[in-house]
Protein backbone atom coordinates (compact mmCIF):
# COMPACT_ATOMS: atom_id res chain seq x y z
CA UNK A 1 0.00 0.00 0.00
CA UNK A 2 1.29 3.49 -1.46
CA UNK A 3 1.69 6.49 1.26
CA UNK A 4 -1.45 8.09 -0.24
CA UNK A 5 -3.30 5.38 0.27
CA UNK A 6 -2.52 4.78 4.11
CA UNK A 7 -3.23 8.33 4.69
CA UNK A 8 -6.37 8.38 2.79
CA UNK A 9 -7.36 5.39 4.93
CA UNK A 10 -6.24 6.78 8.14
CA UNK A 11 -8.40 10.19 7.83
CA UNK A 12 -11.42 8.03 6.51
CA UNK A 13 -11.11 5.52 9.86
CA UNK A 14 -10.68 8.63 11.83
CA UNK A 15 -13.77 10.23 10.26
CA UNK A 16 -16.04 7.18 11.48
CA UNK A 17 -14.85 6.76 14.59
CA UNK A 18 -15.32 10.73 15.04
CA UNK A 19 -18.78 10.53 13.88
CA UNK A 20 -19.62 6.68 16.11
CA UNK A 21 -18.67 8.99 18.95
CA UNK A 22 -20.81 12.10 18.52
CA UNK A 23 -23.83 9.73 17.65
CA UNK A 24 -23.12 8.32 20.93
CA UNK A 25 -22.99 11.47 22.75
CA UNK A 26 -25.89 12.74 21.60
CA UNK A 27 -29.40 12.41 23.04
CA UNK A 28 -31.35 10.25 21.54
CA UNK A 29 -34.34 11.60 19.54
CA UNK A 30 -38.05 10.33 19.48
CA UNK A 31 -39.37 10.43 16.31
CA UNK A 32 -42.85 11.45 16.20
CA UNK A 33 -45.94 8.72 15.42
CA UNK A 34 -49.34 8.25 14.74
CA UNK A 35 -51.87 6.08 16.83
CA UNK A 36 -55.22 4.97 15.91
CA UNK A 37 -58.46 5.64 17.81
CA UNK A 38 -61.52 3.78 16.65
CA UNK A 39 -65.08 3.07 18.50
CA UNK A 40 -65.68 -0.62 18.19
CA UNK A 41 -62.21 -1.70 17.12
CA UNK A 42 -61.33 -5.05 18.82
CA UNK A 43 -57.61 -6.07 18.11
CA UNK A 44 -55.10 -5.59 20.95
CA UNK A 45 -56.15 -1.98 21.72
CA UNK A 46 -52.37 -0.40 20.97
CA UNK A 47 -53.66 2.61 19.07
CA UNK A 48 -50.18 1.05 16.49
CA UNK A 49 -52.64 0.65 13.42
CA UNK A 50 -56.49 0.54 12.63
CA UNK A 51 -57.10 -2.84 13.35
CA UNK A 52 -55.74 -2.44 16.69
CA UNK A 53 -56.91 0.97 17.60
CA UNK A 54 -57.68 2.52 20.96
CA UNK A 55 -61.24 2.26 21.22
CA UNK A 56 -61.28 5.67 23.09
CA UNK A 57 -58.18 8.45 23.30
CA UNK A 58 -55.69 7.19 26.36
CA UNK A 59 -55.87 9.45 29.41
CA UNK A 60 -52.25 10.43 28.73
CA UNK A 61 -50.36 11.26 25.50
CA UNK A 62 -47.36 11.64 23.56
CA UNK A 63 -45.71 14.86 22.75
CA UNK A 64 -44.96 15.14 19.02
CA UNK A 65 -47.31 12.51 18.07
CA UNK A 66 -50.63 12.44 15.99
CA UNK A 67 -54.08 10.66 16.86
CA UNK A 68 -55.93 9.73 14.32
CA UNK A 69 -60.05 9.55 14.84
CA UNK A 70 -62.63 7.13 13.23
CA UNK A 71 -66.24 7.97 13.20
CA UNK A 72 -67.58 7.55 16.45
CA UNK A 73 -68.51 8.70 20.01
CA UNK A 74 -65.55 9.03 22.34
CA UNK A 75 -64.35 10.91 25.66
CA UNK A 76 -68.19 11.03 26.79
CA UNK A 77 -66.86 12.85 30.39
CA UNK A 78 -64.34 14.79 28.81
CA UNK A 79 -61.03 14.98 28.82
CA UNK A 80 -58.13 16.95 30.47
CA UNK A 81 -54.75 17.89 28.46
CA UNK A 82 -52.11 18.35 30.78
CA UNK A 83 -49.44 16.19 29.20
CA UNK A 84 -45.85 17.10 30.13
CA UNK A 85 -43.85 19.03 27.70
CA UNK A 86 -44.33 21.87 24.97
CA UNK A 87 -44.41 19.88 21.27
CA UNK A 88 -47.38 19.65 19.80
CA UNK A 89 -49.43 17.09 20.28
CA UNK A 90 -52.55 16.83 17.20
CA UNK A 91 -55.80 15.26 17.40
CA UNK A 92 -57.14 14.52 13.74
CA UNK A 93 -60.57 13.22 12.07
CA UNK A 94 -59.26 10.56 9.50
CA UNK A 95 -60.54 11.12 5.96
CA UNK A 96 -59.95 8.51 3.05
CA UNK A 97 -57.49 10.70 2.02
CA UNK A 98 -55.49 11.21 5.62
CA UNK A 99 -55.73 8.35 7.88
CA UNK A 100 -52.07 7.80 8.17
CA UNK A 101 -51.27 3.74 8.07
CA UNK A 102 -53.67 1.85 5.39
CA UNK A 103 -53.07 -0.89 7.79
CA UNK A 104 -56.50 -2.36 8.55
CA UNK A 105 -58.05 1.05 7.35
CA UNK A 106 -61.16 1.20 5.62
CA UNK A 107 -63.34 4.21 3.89
CA UNK A 108 -66.24 3.52 5.86
CA UNK A 109 -64.42 4.72 9.29
CA UNK A 110 -64.43 8.21 7.81
CA UNK A 111 -67.41 10.52 9.36
CA UNK A 112 -67.84 12.56 11.79
CA UNK A 113 -66.00 12.54 15.58
CA UNK A 114 -67.80 13.33 18.78
CA UNK A 115 -66.75 14.27 21.93
CA UNK A 116 -69.03 14.36 25.47
CA UNK A 117 -72.50 13.38 25.82
CA UNK A 118 -71.77 11.95 28.99
CA UNK A 119 -71.43 13.14 32.69
CA UNK A 120 -70.77 16.38 33.23
CA UNK A 121 -67.36 18.19 33.47
CA UNK A 122 -66.79 21.38 33.73
CA UNK A 123 -64.60 21.20 30.47
CA UNK A 124 -65.40 18.77 27.79
CA UNK A 125 -62.32 19.76 25.77
CA UNK A 126 -60.54 20.97 29.05
CA UNK A 127 -56.66 22.08 28.64
CA UNK A 128 -54.58 22.79 31.59
CA UNK A 129 -51.40 22.76 29.28
CA UNK A 130 -50.43 24.16 25.74
CA UNK A 131 -49.35 22.51 22.69
CA UNK A 132 -52.67 20.96 20.99
CA UNK A 133 -54.02 21.00 17.91
CA UNK A 134 -57.88 19.70 17.60
CA UNK A 135 -58.54 19.59 13.64
CA UNK A 136 -61.84 18.05 12.47
CA UNK A 137 -59.84 18.16 9.24
CA UNK A 138 -63.23 19.00 7.15
CA UNK A 139 -66.80 21.00 6.84
CA UNK A 140 -69.21 21.23 4.24
CA UNK A 141 -70.46 24.50 4.96
CA UNK A 142 -70.43 27.18 7.62
CA UNK A 143 -73.15 25.52 9.60
CA UNK A 144 -72.67 21.61 8.83
CA UNK A 145 -70.87 18.56 8.15
CA UNK A 146 -68.21 19.26 10.43
CA UNK A 147 -65.68 16.45 11.30
CA UNK A 148 -65.80 17.15 14.71
CA UNK A 149 -68.37 18.05 17.53
CA UNK A 150 -69.11 18.69 21.05
CA UNK A 151 -72.31 16.55 22.51
CA UNK A 152 -73.74 18.32 25.60
CA UNK A 153 -74.43 16.47 28.66
CA UNK A 154 -78.55 16.26 29.45
CA UNK A 155 -79.54 19.70 31.44
CA UNK A 156 -80.48 17.43 34.02
CA UNK A 157 -76.98 16.25 35.03
CA UNK A 158 -75.60 19.74 35.33
CA UNK A 159 -75.56 21.00 38.70
CA UNK A 160 -77.61 24.04 39.79
CA UNK A 161 -75.01 27.36 39.56
CA UNK A 162 -72.16 25.56 37.87
CA UNK A 163 -70.28 26.09 34.89
CA UNK A 164 -69.59 24.00 31.32
CA UNK A 165 -68.00 24.79 28.51
CA UNK A 166 -67.04 23.19 25.25
CA UNK A 167 -63.49 24.33 24.88
CA UNK A 168 -61.96 25.68 27.91
CA UNK A 169 -58.15 26.52 28.27
CA UNK A 170 -57.89 27.30 31.85
CA UNK A 171 -56.53 30.00 33.90
CA UNK A 172 -53.93 28.85 36.40
CA UNK A 173 -52.54 31.32 38.61
CA UNK A 174 -48.61 32.03 37.53
CA UNK A 175 -48.83 29.45 34.28
CA UNK A 176 -49.00 30.66 30.53
CA UNK A 177 -50.39 28.04 28.39
CA UNK A 178 -49.32 28.57 25.08
CA UNK A 179 -49.62 27.17 21.44
CA UNK A 180 -53.00 25.62 20.72
CA UNK A 181 -55.10 25.76 17.66
CA UNK A 182 -59.21 24.56 17.71
CA UNK A 183 -59.49 23.72 13.52
CA UNK A 184 -63.20 22.25 12.41
CA UNK A 185 -64.92 22.03 15.61
CA UNK A 186 -68.71 22.50 16.28
CA UNK A 187 -69.35 24.11 19.66
CA UNK A 188 -73.53 24.24 20.18
CA UNK A 189 -75.61 24.76 23.01
CA UNK A 190 -78.52 24.16 24.19
CA UNK A 191 -80.65 26.26 22.11
CA UNK A 192 -81.30 30.40 21.35
CA UNK A 193 -83.77 31.17 24.64
CA UNK A 194 -83.11 27.97 26.44
CA UNK A 195 -83.96 28.57 30.20
CA UNK A 196 -81.14 26.91 32.19
CA UNK A 197 -79.91 27.08 35.51
CA UNK A 198 -75.93 27.12 34.84
CA UNK A 199 -73.60 28.94 33.06
CA UNK A 200 -72.49 27.88 29.92
CA UNK A 201 -69.62 29.11 27.58
CA UNK A 202 -68.91 27.84 24.05
CA UNK A 203 -65.16 28.73 24.01
CA UNK A 204 -63.59 29.41 27.29
CA UNK A 205 -60.04 30.87 27.54
CA UNK A 206 -60.33 33.20 30.87
CA UNK A 207 -56.96 34.28 32.57
CA UNK A 208 -59.13 36.73 35.18
CA UNK A 209 -57.64 39.77 36.47
CA UNK A 210 -53.63 40.49 36.38
CA UNK A 211 -51.79 39.04 39.08
CA UNK A 212 -54.93 36.70 39.82
CA UNK A 213 -55.13 34.04 37.01
CA UNK A 214 -52.76 32.77 33.98
CA UNK A 215 -52.18 33.99 30.58
CA UNK A 216 -52.37 32.84 27.00
CA UNK A 217 -50.43 32.76 24.08
CA UNK A 218 -50.77 31.72 20.53
CA UNK A 219 -54.77 30.88 20.39
CA UNK A 220 -56.44 30.33 17.31
CA UNK A 221 -59.96 29.53 16.37
CA UNK A 222 -60.04 28.88 12.70
CA UNK A 223 -63.01 27.08 10.59
CA UNK A 224 -64.91 26.20 13.80
CA UNK A 225 -68.65 27.09 14.86
CA UNK A 226 -70.02 28.40 17.53
CA UNK A 227 -73.59 28.69 18.12
CA UNK A 228 -77.00 28.35 20.13
CA UNK A 229 -76.23 28.94 23.41
CA UNK A 230 -79.39 29.33 25.93
CA UNK A 231 -79.66 32.14 29.33
CA UNK A 232 -76.38 32.63 31.00
CA UNK A 233 -74.17 31.30 28.45
CA UNK A 234 -71.79 33.52 26.19
CA UNK A 235 -70.32 31.98 22.71
CA UNK A 236 -66.68 33.30 23.66
CA UNK A 237 -65.13 34.25 26.90
CA UNK A 238 -61.57 34.94 26.68
CA UNK A 239 -59.07 37.47 28.25
CA UNK A 240 -55.42 37.80 28.86
CA UNK A 241 -54.10 36.34 25.52
CA UNK A 242 -51.07 37.52 23.39
CA UNK A 243 -51.58 36.41 19.69
CA UNK A 244 -54.94 35.25 19.45
CA UNK A 245 -56.56 34.36 15.89
CA UNK A 246 -60.18 34.51 14.76
CA UNK A 247 -60.82 33.19 11.35
CA UNK A 248 -63.27 31.75 9.02
CA UNK A 249 -65.70 31.03 11.88
CA UNK A 250 -69.15 31.23 12.75
CA UNK A 251 -70.93 32.76 15.72
CA UNK A 252 -74.37 32.43 16.00
CA UNK A 253 -77.72 32.85 18.04
CA UNK A 254 -76.51 33.57 21.40
CA UNK A 255 -78.93 34.35 24.35
CA UNK A 256 -78.80 37.66 26.18
CA UNK A 257 -80.90 38.04 29.99
CA UNK A 258 -81.14 41.21 31.60
CA UNK A 259 -78.93 39.89 34.57
CA UNK A 260 -76.69 37.95 32.54
CA UNK A 261 -75.53 40.10 29.25
CA UNK A 262 -74.44 37.99 26.53
CA UNK A 263 -71.75 39.21 23.70
CA UNK A 264 -70.84 37.54 19.97
CA UNK A 265 -67.33 37.93 22.08
CA UNK A 266 -66.37 39.19 25.24
CA UNK A 267 -62.85 40.04 26.16
CA UNK A 268 -60.94 41.12 29.26
CA UNK A 269 -57.43 41.89 28.30
CA UNK A 270 -55.99 40.49 24.96
CA UNK A 271 -53.44 41.67 22.86
CA UNK A 272 -52.30 40.94 19.32
CA UNK A 273 -55.79 39.95 18.48
CA UNK A 274 -56.86 39.47 14.65
CA UNK A 275 -60.59 38.44 14.01
CA UNK A 276 -60.76 38.24 10.39
CA UNK A 277 -63.05 36.68 7.73
CA UNK A 278 -65.58 35.55 10.03
CA UNK A 279 -69.98 35.49 10.26
CA UNK A 280 -71.60 36.60 13.46
CA UNK A 281 -75.02 36.06 12.89
CA UNK A 282 -78.03 36.61 15.51
CA UNK A 283 -75.85 38.23 18.03
CA UNK A 284 -77.84 39.40 21.61
CA UNK A 285 -76.93 41.47 23.72
CA UNK A 286 -73.42 44.74 24.53
CA UNK A 287 -72.69 44.22 20.84
CA UNK A 288 -70.86 41.62 18.27
CA UNK A 289 -67.12 41.93 19.51
CA UNK A 290 -67.21 43.67 22.84
CA UNK A 291 -63.76 44.37 25.23
CA UNK A 292 -65.40 44.79 28.99
CA UNK A 293 -64.04 43.54 32.28
CA UNK A 294 -65.30 41.92 35.80
CA UNK A 295 -63.87 44.93 37.73
CA UNK A 296 -60.61 46.06 37.14
CA UNK A 297 -60.12 48.14 33.78
CA UNK A 298 -58.38 45.65 31.30
CA UNK A 299 -55.13 46.98 28.73
CA UNK A 300 -56.18 45.74 24.94
CA UNK A 301 -53.96 46.82 22.69
CA UNK A 302 -53.31 45.79 18.84
CA UNK A 303 -56.90 44.10 17.27
CA UNK A 304 -57.38 43.71 13.73
CA UNK A 305 -60.92 43.05 12.83
CA UNK A 306 -61.38 42.90 9.17
CA UNK A 307 -63.36 41.20 6.29
CA UNK A 308 -66.13 40.04 8.64
CA UNK A 309 -69.91 39.95 8.33
CA UNK A 310 -72.05 40.95 11.05
CA UNK A 311 -75.33 40.34 10.19
CA UNK A 312 -78.71 40.42 12.58
CA UNK A 313 -80.65 38.20 10.44
CA UNK A 314 -83.71 38.31 12.53
CA UNK A 315 -83.40 41.66 13.99
CA UNK A 316 -86.53 41.71 15.67
CA UNK A 317 -85.67 39.41 17.89
CA UNK A 318 -81.74 39.47 17.93
CA UNK A 319 -80.47 43.12 19.05
CA UNK A 320 -77.45 44.57 20.10
CA UNK A 321 -77.33 47.80 22.60
CA UNK A 322 -73.56 48.85 21.85
CA UNK A 323 -73.38 47.85 17.94
CA UNK A 324 -70.88 45.95 16.19
CA UNK A 325 -67.49 46.93 18.45
CA UNK A 326 -67.43 48.45 21.60
CA UNK A 327 -65.02 48.99 24.91
CA UNK A 328 -66.73 49.48 28.03
CA UNK A 329 -66.06 49.31 31.44
CA UNK A 330 -63.11 51.84 31.01
CA UNK A 331 -61.15 49.30 29.58
CA UNK A 332 -58.01 50.50 27.80
CA UNK A 333 -57.90 49.96 23.83
CA UNK A 334 -55.42 51.20 21.98
CA UNK A 335 -54.55 50.49 18.32
CA UNK A 336 -57.84 48.90 16.96
CA UNK A 337 -58.00 48.75 13.10
CA UNK A 338 -61.50 47.92 11.80
CA UNK A 339 -61.49 47.30 8.24
CA UNK A 340 -63.34 45.99 5.09
CA UNK A 341 -66.22 44.41 7.23
CA UNK A 342 -70.07 44.60 6.13
CA UNK A 343 -72.38 45.25 9.24
CA UNK A 344 -76.24 44.61 8.61
CA UNK A 345 -79.32 45.48 10.26
CA UNK A 346 -77.48 46.16 13.55
CA UNK A 347 -79.00 48.76 16.16
CA UNK A 348 -82.06 49.55 16.96
CA UNK A 349 -84.23 52.65 18.76
CA UNK A 350 -81.56 54.41 20.89
CA UNK A 351 -78.93 51.94 20.90
CA UNK A 352 -75.78 52.19 18.36
CA UNK A 353 -75.42 50.32 15.69
CA UNK A 354 -71.56 51.62 14.59
CA UNK A 355 -68.39 51.10 17.19
CA UNK A 356 -68.82 52.58 20.18
CA UNK A 357 -65.70 53.57 22.40
CA UNK A 358 -67.80 55.32 25.06
CA UNK A 359 -66.39 54.29 28.11
CA UNK A 360 -63.39 53.73 27.12
CA UNK A 361 -60.72 55.03 29.16
CA UNK A 362 -58.61 58.23 29.06
CA UNK A 363 -55.46 56.64 27.05
CA UNK A 364 -57.44 54.70 24.80
CA UNK A 365 -56.02 56.16 21.12
CA UNK A 366 -55.50 55.06 17.53
CA UNK A 367 -58.62 53.54 16.92
CA UNK A 368 -59.73 53.08 13.04
CA UNK A 369 -62.82 52.56 11.59
CA UNK A 370 -62.35 52.53 7.48
CA UNK A 371 -63.90 51.21 3.94
CA UNK A 372 -66.70 49.43 5.99
CA UNK A 373 -69.95 48.93 4.62
CA UNK A 374 -73.76 49.73 6.78
CA UNK A 375 -76.63 48.47 5.36
CA UNK A 376 -79.85 49.06 7.31
CA UNK A 377 -78.63 50.17 10.73
CA UNK A 378 -79.18 52.90 13.01
CA UNK A 379 -77.26 55.25 14.55
CA UNK A 380 -73.73 54.50 12.96
CA UNK A 381 -71.69 57.21 13.57
CA UNK A 382 -68.67 56.47 16.29
CA UNK A 383 -69.04 56.91 19.81
CA UNK A 384 -66.05 58.71 20.88
CA UNK A 385 -64.63 58.35 24.46
CA UNK A 386 -67.02 60.38 26.88
CA UNK A 387 -63.71 60.95 29.16
CA UNK A 388 -61.90 62.83 26.23
CA UNK A 389 -58.45 61.27 24.55
CA UNK A 390 -58.03 60.66 21.20
CA UNK A 391 -61.08 61.15 18.65
CA UNK A 392 -62.11 57.75 16.98
CA UNK A 393 -60.63 57.91 12.90
CA UNK A 394 -63.40 57.00 10.99
CA UNK A 395 -63.82 57.68 6.90
CA UNK A 396 -64.02 55.59 3.56
CA UNK A 397 -67.12 53.91 5.09
CA UNK A 398 -69.88 53.40 3.04
CA UNK A 399 -73.65 53.89 4.94
CA UNK A 400 -76.62 52.27 2.88
CA UNK A 401 -80.40 52.66 4.38
CA UNK A 402 -78.50 53.61 7.51
CA UNK A 403 -79.46 56.76 9.96
CA UNK A 404 -76.94 58.72 12.46
CA UNK A 405 -74.40 58.97 9.36
CA UNK A 406 -71.27 60.56 10.36
CA UNK A 407 -69.53 63.39 8.65
CA UNK A 408 -66.52 61.91 6.81
CA UNK A 409 -64.28 62.97 4.06
CA UNK A 410 -64.66 60.18 2.10
CA UNK A 411 -68.00 59.28 2.98
CA UNK A 412 -70.25 57.23 0.65
CA UNK A 413 -73.80 56.88 0.91
CA UNK A 414 -77.02 55.09 -1.09
CA UNK A 415 -80.33 53.43 -0.55
CA UNK A 416 -79.62 50.38 -2.85
CA UNK A 417 -79.45 46.94 -1.68
CA UNK A 418 -76.32 46.01 -3.48
CA UNK A 419 -75.69 42.54 -2.43
CA UNK A 420 -75.58 39.48 -4.16
CA UNK A 421 -78.65 37.84 -1.88
CA UNK A 422 -79.10 39.69 1.49
CA UNK A 423 -81.61 38.17 2.40
CA UNK A 424 -79.32 34.66 2.64
CA UNK A 425 -76.51 36.26 3.65
CA UNK A 426 -74.79 36.62 0.53
CA UNK A 427 -73.00 40.01 1.00
CA UNK A 428 -70.80 39.98 -2.08
CA UNK A 429 -71.06 43.18 -4.30
CA UNK A 430 -73.02 43.31 -7.34
CA UNK A 431 -71.72 46.49 -7.77
CA UNK A 432 -68.63 48.38 -7.56
CA UNK A 433 -68.29 50.90 -4.47
CA UNK A 434 -66.43 53.76 -3.87
CA UNK A 435 -62.66 53.50 -3.84
CA UNK A 436 -61.75 53.00 -0.22
CA UNK A 437 -58.20 53.43 1.11
CA UNK A 438 -55.74 51.13 0.00
CA UNK A 439 -53.92 49.48 2.78
CA UNK A 440 -50.72 47.31 3.41
CA UNK A 441 -50.97 43.69 3.91
CA UNK A 442 -52.76 41.58 5.77
CA UNK A 443 -55.44 43.67 4.78
CA UNK A 444 -55.40 43.56 1.00
CA UNK A 445 -56.87 40.18 1.04
CA UNK A 446 -60.87 39.53 0.88
CA UNK A 447 -62.27 36.00 2.90
CA UNK A 448 -62.20 34.92 -0.66
CA UNK A 449 -58.67 35.17 -1.55
CA UNK A 450 -59.45 37.86 -3.89
CA UNK A 451 -56.86 40.33 -3.82
CA UNK A 452 -58.84 43.98 -2.95
CA UNK A 453 -58.21 46.80 -5.88
CA UNK A 454 -58.17 43.98 -8.53
CA UNK A 455 -61.11 45.92 -9.95
CA UNK A 456 -59.57 48.46 -12.01
CA UNK A 457 -57.50 49.16 -9.03
CA UNK A 458 -60.65 50.07 -6.86
CA UNK A 459 -60.71 48.77 -3.25
CA UNK A 460 -64.02 48.02 -2.66
CA UNK A 461 -65.30 49.06 0.82
CA UNK A 462 -67.16 46.14 2.66
CA UNK A 463 -65.62 42.44 3.43
CA UNK A 464 -66.09 41.29 -0.21
CA UNK A 465 -64.10 43.14 -3.30
CA UNK A 466 -66.29 43.23 -5.98
CA UNK A 467 -64.96 40.76 -8.28
CA UNK A 468 -67.11 40.55 -11.79
CA UNK A 469 -64.46 38.14 -13.22
CA UNK A 470 -63.28 36.19 -9.96
CA UNK A 471 -63.68 32.29 -10.21
CA UNK A 472 -64.39 31.36 -6.57
CA UNK A 473 -60.83 31.40 -5.58
CA UNK A 474 -58.99 29.32 -2.65
CA UNK A 475 -58.64 31.84 0.36
CA UNK A 476 -55.73 33.49 1.27
CA UNK A 477 -53.19 30.78 3.50
CA UNK A 478 -50.01 31.87 5.80
CA UNK A 479 -51.07 35.87 5.66
CA UNK A 480 -48.80 37.49 8.11
CA UNK A 481 -50.12 39.22 10.74
CA UNK A 482 -48.75 42.96 11.64
CA UNK A 483 -48.28 44.44 14.84
CA UNK A 484 -48.88 47.55 14.95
Amino acid sequence: MNIMTMLSTCKAMRLAVGLLLGALAAPSLSMAANHYVRAGATGNGSGSDWTNAYTDLPSSLVRGDTYYFAAGNYIPNGHVFNDPGTTVITLKTATPSDHGTSTGWSDSYAGQVVFGGGSYAPGILDFKAGGYVIDGAYRSGWESGYGMRIALPPMSAIPQGAALRDVWIEGLTGVNIDNITIEYLDMPGYGHGVSQSFYQYGFYAMGWDPGQGGTFSNITLDHCYVHDLGAYATTMLTGQITNFLIQYTEVARNTSVPDFHSEGISDRGSSNVTIRYNRYINIQGTGFIVMNNAGTPQYCNNWQIYGNVMWEKDYSTYLVGMGAVACINYNHCTNYFVYNNTIVNVGWNQNQGGVDFYEAATDSSNINVENNIWYNSINVSPVQPYQGGTPINSDYNFYISSTGVPSESHVQTGTSNIFQDSANGDFHLVTETSDGLHLSSPYNYDPDGVLRGSDNNIWSRGAYQFAPNSSSPNPPANLAVSVH
